[in-house]
């Protein structure tokens, strides 16, 4: 291939992305007028019902006084914009998270061509562009997509950054303030801001030869985190008095992760082990939403701290069903009959077996690349959101951050691998 050609493919990939996600649009249009949900779907929905009724984020609009705590306002707010414009369920978030997956292969295709060239760049939007799972999300009324979008953003400026091996204070704040807007989208990267300082903070010193201006970048990243991150947090303070981000992460600990561990201890459902763990809770729990968090909180950490090993065979079972699971439950609701969604789930197995394949030929060559700086932050995104997402409530949805960040590495492996099958022929043919 040479430098046109390479350039025709990459076309050819946008415009096969386009029309895929332009079928499943349409498909949801049609089958779906109310909208594609799931059960978190009412919450966001409530949440951005209530704000544009009231300016204020509530649990929902006949509660206006009972302030959100469980959901940030990320997602809420980009439906709140959906329903001003008039798209609502039905129209606005399906044809606005089809775009945001289009803008997803851009970023996907940037990555790569900036870390390998316009080959990989070729192979990795082929990844990207047949991501049925994550095409079949973006027509939900779910936060996957938007979430996505910023993370992988994130990371395409983190690797812009390393690979120019200088840190400029406009990519510094975009990374601060991209993370910031993911973890008001979702919560889950509310940790991912420290270790990214270190990595930026240390990148900085060695691309620059100056600890003063190492600190100023790390300090540049953090401003917009701070601002938005801190923001909520003191929101929560004034309106709950509680300054946690969010209770979700409580709720998590106590009725899924520990929950999921009581469950094993006592050969109980995890529905039983839920409901034993609420009254212990209500025990000890003072008056308030603080209170009530507070002793989700103790008695989560006090459960997990002492079974280590049986909280680890939970994470471990919740990574496997992260990256394994098909995706039945997003292609059956999605529908269009049994033969239609049938055959999008053996297409979307078939792209997770090359996107797993792909990547597994990059790690095995990985001492060939000049440099790993410009990979810390991508493979630091992936572990940290595979590890924090794991646990008894994980499936396929879950894996959906993680596919354009694997579909960069699968790309340059599937690059590797046709390099050497293309060498071994062209040493056939001298043979003969």
């Amino acid at each position: 291939m040479n430098g046109g050609s390479d350039a025709r493919a990459l076309w050819l990939i946008i415009a096969a992305a386009l029309i895929l996600r332009a079928l499943f649009c349409l498909h949801t249009f049609a089958a779906h007028p109310q909208g594609l949900t799931n059960p978190d779907s009412g919450s966001y929905q409530a949440a951005a019902h209530a704000f544009l009724q009231t300016g204020r984020f509530a649990d929902s609009p006949e509660e206006p006084d009972q302030p959100m705590l469980a959901r940030t306002p990320g997602y809420p707010a980009l439906l709140a914009a959906l329903y001003a414009l008039g798209g609502g369920e039905r129209l606005g978030a399906p044809l606005a998270q089809s775009l945001m997956s289009l803008a997803l292969l851009a970023l996907v295709m940037l990555a790569a061509r900036a870390l390998w060239g316009e080959r990989a760049a070729c192979a990795a939007g082929l990844l990207q562009a047949f991501d049925l799972l994550g095409v079949a999300y973006s027509q939900f009324v779910l936060s996957e997509t938007a979430f996505t979008l910023l993370l992988a953003g994130a990371a395409l400026l983190a690797v812009l950054a390393a690979r120019q091996r200088q840190w400029s204070a406009g990519q510094a704040l975009g990374l601060g303030a991209l993370l910031a807007l993911a973890t008001l989208t979702r919560p889950v990267t509310y940790y991912l801001i420290w270790p990214v300082l270190l990595i930026c903070l240390f990148q900085a010193r060695a691309f620059q030869g100056s600890w003063r201006k190492a600190v100023l970048t790390a300090l540049l990243v953090f401003l917009p985190w701070l601002l938005l991150v801190g923001g909520w947090q003191a929101r929560n303070y004034a309106t709950a008095g509680t300054a946690r981000f969010s209770s979700i992460q409580e709720i998590n600990l106590l009725f899924y992760r520990a929950a999921q561990i009581e469950a094993l201890r006592q050969g109980v459902s995890l529905g039983a082990a839920q409901e034993n763990l609420a009254r212990q809770a209500q025990a000890g729990m003072e008056k308030g939403s603080a209170g009530r968090l507070d002793a989700y909180g103790r008695l989560g950490r006090e459960i997990i701290l002492s079974h280590p090993w049986l909280f680890i065979r939970v994470t471990a079972e919740g990574m496997a069903r992260t990256l394994l699971g098909p995706g039945v439950e997003a292609f059956r609701q999605w529908g269009g009959g049994a033969w239609f969604w049938l055959a999008a789930l053996v297409l979307s197995c078939l792209q997770l077996l090359a996107l797993y394949l792909g990547t597994a030929s990059w790690l095995l060559a990985w001492r060939r690349e000049p440099a790993w700086a410009p990979h810390l932050v991508v493979w630091l995104i992936l572990f940290y959101l595979l590890i924090v997402s794991a646990g008894p409530e994980s499936y396929s949805r879950f894996r959906v951050p993680l596919m354009p960040l694997l579909a960069i590495y699968g790309g340059r492996g599937w690059q590797l691998l046709w390099s050497r099958l293309s060498g071994s022929r062209r040493l056939l043919a001298a043979d003969y």
